[in-house]
């Protein structure tokens, strides 16, 4: 999950620049988002480092949906009302055959596979 909004971070950033976007509002998405400017990646509450820095909250698990194709799951800070028209996609998407389901997961890819193999 890491990987999927530091990638859709970092394409979402290279949009606002080729669009012009205010650099000021650029700033204060940064910011939201925890980017460091440096490694190009959110700062995490998790990762390793030196804790003076503001830190993005950990994506939760328990904010998810379950389809017959993929898993989505939500991630994303709220944006001030000033810039939302900024904001990112909060839904991310896993096909089964990627997240290698296990547990309660296996019947509902099976499904899923069965119904796609039938269309």
């Amino acid at each position: 999950m890491h990987r999927a909004i530091n990638r859709r971070f970092a394409e979402t950033l290279n949009e606002m620049a080729a669009d012009k976007v205010d650099s000021a509002d650029i700033g204060l998405v940064i910011g939201l988002y925890s980017w460091d400017k440096i490694t190009k990646q959110v700062r995490f509450q998790s990762d390793p480092g030196p804790m003076d820095k503001e830190r993005a909250t950990e994506p939760s698990l328990k904010n998810f949906a379950l389809t017959p194709r993929e898993l989505q799951l939500y991630y994303g800070p709220v944006l001030p009302h000033v810039i939302q028209t900024l904001d990112l996609d909060p839904t991310y998407h896993f096909p089964y055959a990627r997240v290698q389901p296990r547990g309660l997961l296996v019947p509902v890819t099976k499904t899923g596979r069965t119904a796609k193999q039938k269309l």
